[in-house]
């Protein structure tokens, strides 16, 4: 009986050559095709060959420039195919990239790239191991694929899947980023090598409490210390004008002197080492409030009056961010506010957002998060919208929204990333739930990355950044208010390994 051996060559050309089971196919495609003497084979749109002297084949699909090899190419030692493109590795070193340049991946590679001894391609990107252990890349970074971890050394083996890389340490950790669109970058935990305490360092560690459990305190940083003021004790719904000065080094509490007025919900901006608390509520109801906190004003600090704004702008429900010395709320309309002119201006309508929004300022833009009222109504919300105001335009951009749903979360920019924490979830017919979930949000490639969990889900809580970390403080957990304070080291090539998630380098 005749048998068959089928053949691939090419996007839609399938051979079908008779042989008997003694022959080789091997030997078949060599008599069909004259090619012979094959160290490595790789495939996209086309199909690429690497022979044993160096020299590349390409057959396959011709609608680009991809199916061309570079005239006089040689002594290449390895290939890696995208979706239409090609990456060669030359024995000295080097790289040849041809094919599809979309997204740059043939001819954005750094400049004067050498010393490279292993490659790989996703869809549109590449990948380069260099021999000493850091790696490179360039193409589509739509998804963060190509930015790599800070810290990622002594790497020995790389990997591109379409949206997201991979690279494995010497130590053997599996590191992830990119698009986690299909949780392709939580790597489980049971394939990392067991955690030695020299090696790692955890993200997150217990601090001092709070001597006052309050909500809706505002939090601003001076000199390394931390200033938590005014908010509302829920047991009781009475407005305060406490402080507290937190010192992360000694790991200590100290009550100042309190605010003017009682209130909550403040906007707290620093100019020239004084904290501005702005408008917030209380009462009366929101307030045109303007005080003046100068901590080295003597042992307990000094409050000083300012005049009031024009109109009042902050209460619980109002997001406030601070930029180049203003303050913006972000209320039906957003309002920019010059405490050194004492002037308030009205910047057009906002984006409408359904519940529980905040923002955070990086690189002069303004970022949103918050509920899309258009997906589900109240807390029954099914997807979040993120969008981008810049102030020197007066205009928004939408950008990708963040893959949890989830209100009553804090934002704070480290580095020129955001980070999203914690914050409660709701589904009909169930009991709200809180939420111990970190997501990272990357503005330079307008991307998301799941990061290690709080150890507390809370959400109402305040965060501020000290030194490159980022600290948590109170809030509310199962429905009461707590004091706890949590510290998030993110410096650059410190590492963490998530529950059931990745070593994350930050």
């Amino acid at each position: 009986m005749q048998e068959y051996k089928f053949v691939a060559l090419g996007d839609s050309i399938t051979y079908g050559y008779p042989f008997t089971p003694q022959e080789s196919w091997v030997e078949i495609l060599r008599q069909r095709t004259g090619l012979a003497d094959v160290k490595e084979i790789a495939a996209g749109l086309y199909a690429v060959a690497l022979k044993y002297d160096g020299i590349v084949e390409q057959w396959g699909y011709t609608g680009s420039s991809g199916s061309i090899v570079p005239e006089g190419l040689s002594s290449v030692q390895d290939i890696a195919v995208g979706y239409a493109f090609t990456v060669a590795l030359k024995t000295d070193g080097s790289i040849v990239v041809w094919g599809d340049d979309e997204y740059g991946q043939c001819s954005n590679a750094p400049t004067g790239l050498t010393g490279i001894k292993a490659i790989a391609a996703g869809e549109n990107h590449v990948l380069a191991l260099k021999e000493d252990g850091t790696v490179v890349s360039w193409g589509d970074n739509r998804n963060g694929q190509c930015d790599i971890p800070v810290g990622l050394t002594e790497v020995k083996s790389i990997a591109a899947g379409g949206f997201c890389s991979m690279a494995l340490t010497n130590d053997e950790f599996v590191v992830a980023w990119g698009s986690n669109y299909s949780y392709q970058c939580d790597v489980p935990i049971f394939l990392q090598p067991t955690p030695v305490a020299s090696q790692i360092l955890t993200s997150w560690s217990a601090k001092s409490n709070m001597t006052t459990s309050r909500s809706g305190a505002s939090v601003a940083e001076v000199d390394g210390k931390i200033y938590v003021i005014g908010g509302q004790f829920t047991d009781s719904y009475e407005f305060t004008n406490i402080v507290e000065e937190f010192d992360p080094v000694t790991d200590t509490w100290t009550q100042k002197e309190g605010m003017p007025t009682v209130r909550a919900g403040v906007g707290a901006m620093v100019i020239n080492e004084k904290i501005y608390a702005i408008g917030g509520m209380n009462e009366s109801g929101s307030l045109k409030t303007v005080e003046v906190f100068d901590p080295a004003g003597g042992p307990d600090g000094l409050w000083e009056t300012k005049p009031e704004m024009p109109s009042a702008l902050a209460g619980y429900s109002v997001p406030t961010v601070v930029l180049n010395g203003k303050l913006y709320a972000l209320g039906e309309n957003l309002i920019e506010y010059d405490p050194v002119a004492n002037t308030c201006t009205d910047k057009g309508v906002m984006p409408q957002f359904n519940m529980g929004s905040t923002s955070q300022a990086v690189n002069d833009k303004i970022y949103v998060l918050g509920l899309d009222p258009n997906l589900g109504k109240g807390d029954t919300a099914t997807e979040t919208l993120l969008k981008e105001y810049d102030p020197s335009t007066s205009s928004w951009v939408d950008k990708i929204p963040m893959p949890s749903v989830r209100s009553g979360f804090e934002m704070v920019e480290v580095n020129g990333k955001i980070f999203v924490l914690g914050g409660e979830t709701h589904t009909a017919g169930e009991d709200w739930r809180d939420r111990d979930t970190v997501e990272l949000y990357n503005p330079a490639s307008d991307s998301w990355t799941v990061l290690e969990s709080m150890p507390t889900a809370r959400h109402g809580f305040i965060t501020v950044v000290v030194s490159g970390k980022i600290y948590a403080m109170g809030g509310m957990s199962n429905y009461q208010n707590i004091t706890t304070v949590e510290e998030y080291a993110v410096h650059p090539g410190e590492s963490s390994i998530a529950g059931g998630g990745p070593m994350l380098f930050i």
